[in-house]
């Protein structure tokens, strides 16, 4: 029978790592669900971040300082070249087409240049809090608990900044009425490059934290966009409130059916899902809203 430190070790980490599906979702639910961009290179880009924060870290001798900052900027302006140049046609089969070969691009160059060997930021034990409960210890990992602060924290921090300030209420109108901006004197086209560049620095810093705790390989990427797009699907697509509580969830189920059943995980999570969007096709946390308002 399972006693408290268990329950409570099974709890926290699958909220880590539901926290850490939510901040892999976001940006994948920003750009398809609101920028009605679709980007199939998404879990390639976070392979890339991962890879690129890798090999900064050991250049600059592991001065997160630099690092982190200077990886941000450099997906802000990877989203925003992208979007001017192989993502400009708004068709959604040319985007599907052109970012599924970006994808296999990325992850072709990746494996040529760092090779197929799994690679690891950190060597050594994870440091861990222990908590003594009753007669047992409760092991809290603390890069868990930093995965779950900086997705929340940064979660909280783009929807404030969709909500108060000018630029994100400019990506509001432009998502909700491209046509009234224009005649609000918005430049719709230029409020979408500069949107979707931002989404990019959530990706960056969902690799960031990726690469803080797992290996990296160069086809990492497919789990955490095939998650991310599970987690966007419960949410509903373009709910970024919503997204983090999906994420949670589908963190704490996974979680769960790891320890009951680590051989049928795969099987057990995408049945569950089919049948719980069978009932919910909007999405658990959409329901029949529009998806344009929850953004």
């Amino acid at each position: 029978m399972l006693n408290l430190s268990i329950l409570m070790t099974i709890l926290i980490n699958g909220l880590c790592t539901g926290s850490l599906f939510g901040l892999v979702s976001a940006a994948f639910s920003f750009q398809f669900g609101a920028l009605k961009m679709t980007n199939f290179a998404h879990g390639a880009f976070i392979m890339l971040g991962m890879y690129l924060f890798y090999f900064s870290m050991n250049i600059m001798h592991n001065d997160a300082s630099i690092v982190i900052p200077t990886l941000l900027i450099l997906f802000f302006f990877l989203g925003y070249i992208l979007r001017l140049t192989l993502l400009r046609s708004s068709d959604a089969n040319v985007q599907i087409i052109v970012t599924s070969g970006l994808a296999m691009i990325l992850e072709s160059m990746v494996l040529f240049i760092a090779g197929a060997l799994p690679r690891t930021l950190l060597s050594g034990i994870p440091p861990n809090w222990k908590i003594p409960i009753g007669n047992s210890v409760l092991v809290i990992n603390q890069f868990n608990v930093l995965t779950f602060l900086v997705s929340s924290l940064v979660l909280a921090g783009f929807a404030l900044f969709l909500k108060k300030t000018w630029l994100g209420m400019a990506i509001r109108g432009v998502v909700q009425q491209k046509e009234a901006a224009y005649l609000m004197g918005i430049d719709a086209g230029k409020i979408v490059n500069i949107g979707y560049a931002i989404s990019f620095i959530i990706s960056a810093i969902a690799s960031i934290m990726i690469a803080l705790q797992f290996p990296l390989e160069p086809i990492s990427g497919h789990y955490y966009q095939l998650m991310g797009f599970l987690v966007c699907l419960i949410a509903g697509m373009g709910n970024l409130n919503g997204g983090f509580f999906a994420g949670l969830l589908v963190g704490l189920i996974s979680t769960v059916v790891s320890i009951l059943s680590p051989k049928w995980h795969d099987a057990i999570i995408f049945t569950l899902f089919v049948i719980l969007l069978t009932f919910f096709p909007n999405g658990v946390f959409l329901l029949k809203k529009s998806m344009s308002r929850e953004v």
